[in-house]
């Protein structure tokens, strides 16, 4: 179906435009959004190993004492809790990293996807001289190969996208609460021993 040349142009070029604005709205949120997890994370991290260093500083303390610490389980069970905290705020984010990839190669590979079908759906409205019909149509079906070429490595892209969310959003979640219940163990521990 041949489209108005003039059509046929904005519709290319609106396909172009769509292209960069997704390449630079992308490029500006991720970076900002990644930047304050990962101060977050690494800072749950830090506090997750600091809170274990200080806590053994603090029961070095309590044996010096007379009387031995009670309720070391509670001391035991907050060290294992914050140092699941630690390592999966480190991981998370490695995970992170892979995510934000793939969610942009899927995003950029579509918006490819729909500048080539773009221009297979204008080529007949432009006047291209000293070109056949079958050279044209040639030219099309190469144009709606690469299209689907596209279409395939986004759906690559999403599957690979959606494993890292998945495993950003359990990592993220897994050292919050872990953080929490180091925290109130650790806490259950000093009151027992007070």
């Amino acid at each position: 179906m041949a489209l108005h040349p003039h059509l046929a142009q904005k519709h290319l070029d609106e396909a172009k435009e769509r292209l960069r604005a997704v390449y630079a709205a992308q490029r500006e949120w991720g970076l900002e959004s990644r930047r304050v997890y990962e101060r977050f994370y690494n800072s749950l991290a830090l506090f997750s190993g600091g809170t274990i260093a200080l806590s053994i500083t603090y029961l070095g303390y309590l044996k010096t004492l007379d009387s031995q610490p009670l309720g070391t389980y509670f001391l035991v069970g907050s060290w294992i809790s914050l140092f699941v905290c630690l390592l999966t705020s480190v991981f998370w984010s490695f995970v992170n990293a892979h995510y934000f990839h793939y969610a942009i190669e899927r995003e950029c590979s579509s918006a490819a996807k729909e500048q080539r079908e773009a221009e297979a759906d204008g080529i007949y409205s432009f006047n291209v001289v000293n070109i056949t019909r079958q050279e044209l149509e040639t030219f099309e079906t190469k144009l709606r190969q690469v299209a689907m070429d596209w279409e395939r490595k986004a759906d690559q892209n999403k599957t690979k996208e959606d494993w890292y969310l998945r495993g950003w959003l359990l990592l993220g979640r897994i050292a919050r609460v872990s953080f929490v219940l180091g925290i109130a163990l650790l806490l259950s521990f000093a009151i027992k021993n007070t």
